[in-house]
């Protein structure tokens, strides 16, 4: 038994809300037959009512929110119009994969759509007039998901523009410049400067593609201007957010944080505010945050004090107040928190686009082999060439590599769970944040060699809840040490002798710092690379092999994935020894936010040079746990086959280290160790444990 010491690592539009005032006091005085003079002394009360609460409310001068427009048409009353290679601005909902990312899921919203276009596109959508006659101060909000870049410049351009008093003159009020890869973004701006003297006004958004390259697009929605209040502060976003896999699954019994984000589209600094949560049995928990917030302002809270999950859905309403806040339409929000009875292993499935032509995919190289000898159990990765000798193609079928060139836009890149994009040097970071993902299900792969032409998978999963709809598993075979020596095969290096490109890249067996800028093909080795894939007839609206699972799945029961073919890899140009397998499971249910995402993966962590038959996930130990969740102290049991060097380390979430013991030598057999947890705070953890044949991780859970 091995001990450790761990320490703690420190409402209403204004217009209406009038109309009953007034309807209430007329009723009032014809029931109590009020004199003349009454009258006219609370006609006085009404025009003092007035003023007041026109200063106190916000009062809505224009907006679109696109929920009535027909897919794809536009909302009625605007005209769209466009030139170049581009199909325009539609109205669309749920994910539309751009080159760069899939749009995340919104309500229904405006699109521009460049992703299969190249070359000098002008689009635009024109707004009715609308009134600003005697509008002093106005405010613009919208919510917007933009990259406002190409595949190789800075040329894609989006504007929101105001012709005012019938004229053709159009003023620029904003220049649209989120850029993000994961969610969408909110803007606030006071345009009272632009608005102010106007009687009318219309609306144009603008974008435009002034280059002949390919671009990603424009994705916009909830376009309001209007006349903000004196206090008023909204409740924009709540995590966590329903359906969402990445955080809204906790085991039964544990404690879940509310975080979002608050932001002033009242006219007055808001100083103090407090945040309330309530489930239907009563409040759970009022909060109160002490910071300034300037009008169109922001502050993201995360709430202090647990929230005790119970089993299956728990339904949440959020609310903020703040004294004097004159809307309270925009102040609730409501989420669900899904209560489990354990979390399965999470395995993040990166596919990274490279090409042996591509001076910068030798990151890539350094960084995906890094992240595959710390994590071998942990993770799932494919190298999709493009272009070169190893790229897979199908002349009946979309080849894997044009697959990925639907998402990936610029090399190397690598599309994380077909849900996320990001760059090579961010892989294990975006890992350490994908690994805490709900993976729906425990997930077992075998290969066995039927005969000598055939090999053949077997994929078997456990539910950790019950699944219920269009589930599906895909199987993808890669290639370890791929090489050859005809032309192609050489490797481009930008980080080498005489190159532009700066950075360490060495590892792996490689040191690409001192490599000539083109390093010959008798010298290259490629891993990971992306030779197979089931479905065969791959389409960019295909996820897995249909009916490879049960319409509904009851958790804790095992089930075995069929349809699943076999795979002939001995007559291809292929080493069949060094070959790996990866299971994926697929959300297929559109109505799902997790559509077409990646919820879990298994790869066969040797290859089959390594092993005789059956070939499995498991050939390193797994860690068992107990007591999971934790409170005072946690123990770590796990078996060694042969005697060697062992070292645990502790993370938290974010992936800061809390722990990291003394390398020790260990014996054959089971092996514990022991850690308190008495100071640490509540939340998910990962144990590691180094060994000389690679690493094993696995979560737990404190709880307080």
């Amino acid at each position: 038994m091995y001990s450790c010491n761990v320490v703690q690592v420190r409402r209403l539009p204004c217009c209406f809300e009038i109309q009953v005032y007034l309807y209430n006091f007329t009723i009032y005085i014809l029931s109590q037959k009020y004199t003349q003079m009454n009258a006219l002394r609370l006609g006085l009360f009404l025009v003092i009512s007035f003023v007041w609460h026109s200063a106190s409310v916000a009062q809505t001068i224009f907006s679109e929110d696109f929920e009535n427009a027909t897919i794809p048409g536009v909302p009625a009353g605007w005209t769209e119009t466009h030139s170049g290679a581009g199909d325009g601005f539609v109205s669309n909902i749920g994910a539309i994969y751009w080159n760069a990312n899939p749009v995340p899921r919104h309500t229904k919203f405006g699109l521009v759509d460049e992703s299969n276009h190249r070359g000098n596109t002008m689009v635009t959508l024109t707004s009715s007039a609308f009134s600003v006659a005697g509008v002093s101060v106005a405010w613009l909000n919208y919510d917007d998901f933009y990259f406002g870049g190409l595949i190789y410049s800075n040329t894609e351009k989006a504007y929101i523009q105001l012709a005012f008093d019938g004229t053709s003159t159009w003023v620029t009020v904003d220049t649209i410049t989120t850029f993000s890869r994961s969610s969408w973004g909110s803007r606030s701006l006071d345009i009272s400067s632009s608005v102010s003297g106007h009687s009318t006004a219309k609306m144009r958004l603008n974008y435009k593609n002034n280059s002949c390259l390919q671009a990603t697009g424009l994705a916009i929605d909830n376009i309001i201007i209007y006349q903000p209040c004196t206090t008023d502060l909204a409740l924009k976003s709540l995590q966590p957010q329903a359906g969402d896999p990445a955080n809204d699954y906790y085991i039964t019994g544990t404690g879940a944080k509310f975080s979002g984000t608050v932001v002033n589209k009242g006219a007055s600094t808001i100083t103090s505010f407090t945040i309330h949560h309530s489930t239907g049995s009563g409040t759970i928990s009022s909060n109160t945050y002490f910071t300034s917030i300037s009008p169109g302002g922001s502050f993201d809270f995360t709430d202090s004090l647990l929230y005790t999950v119970s089993a299956g859905l728990n339904y949440v309403s959020a609310w903020v107040s703040v004294a004097g806040d004159g809307d309270h339409a925009n102040d609730t929000l409501k989420t669900t928190i899904m209560g489990v009875p354990s979390l399965p292993h999470k395995r993040p499935f990166f596919e990274e686009g490279t090409g042996t032509w591509c001076g910068y995919c030798v990151k890539g190289i350094i960084y995906f082999d890094s992240l595959w000898k710390l994590y071998p159990h942990d993770v799932s990765v494919v190298q999709v060439h493009h272009n070169d000798p190893m790229q897979w193609n199908n002349p009946s079928s979309i080849s894997y590599d044009e697959m990925t060139q639907k998402y990936i836009w610029a090399y190397p890149t690598y599309l994380l769970d077909r849900n996320y994009l990001g760059g090579s040097t961010s892989a294990l970071q975006d890992f350490t944040l994908f690994r805490t993902s709900f993976g729906f299900a425990e997930m077992q792969l075998e290969v066995d060699k039927t005969d000598s032409n055939f090999l053949k998978p077997t994929v078997k999963i456990t539910p950790a809840i019950n699944l219920s709809g269009d589930y599906r598993i895909e199987i993808i075979v890669t290639e370890d040490q791929a090489h050859g020596n005809v032309s192609g095969w050489e490797q481009e290096n930008y980080y080498g002798i005489g190159g532009s490109a700066t950075g360490d890249m060495a590892g792996c067996g490689y040191n690409f710092n001192d490599s000539q800028a083109i390093i010959p093909a008798s010298s290259m080795y490629y891993n990971f690379v992306g030779r197979y894939t089931q479905p065969y007839l791959l389409k960019y609206d295909q996820n897995g092999v249909a009916g490879s699972l049960p319409a509904a799945m009851v958790a804790g029961t095992t089930y075995t994935a069929t349809g699943i073919n076999t795979v002939s890899p001995f007559g291809m140009l292929w080493n069949w020894r060094q070959l790996r397998f990866i299971a994926l499971i697929i959300d297929n249910n559109p109505q799902n936010y997790s559509y077409g995402y990646v919820l879990n993966s298994v790869s066969t962590v040797q290859n089959m040079q390594s092993l005789g038959f059956p070939l499995t996930h498991s050939e390193l130990p797994r860690i068992r746990i107990a007591p999971n969740p934790a409170i005072d102290k946690v123990r770590f049991t796990f078996g060694l086959t042969e005697a060697g060097a062992g070292q645990l380390s502790l993370h938290d979430v974010m992936g800061r280290l809390v722990y990291r013991g003394a390398a020790v030598q260990l014996s054959a057999g089971e092996q514990q160790f022991e850690c308190s947890t008495a100071d640490l705070p509540g939340g998910v953890y990962y144990v590691t444990v180094s060994l000389k044949d690679g690493v094993i991780s696995d979560r737990f859970i404190v709880v307080k």
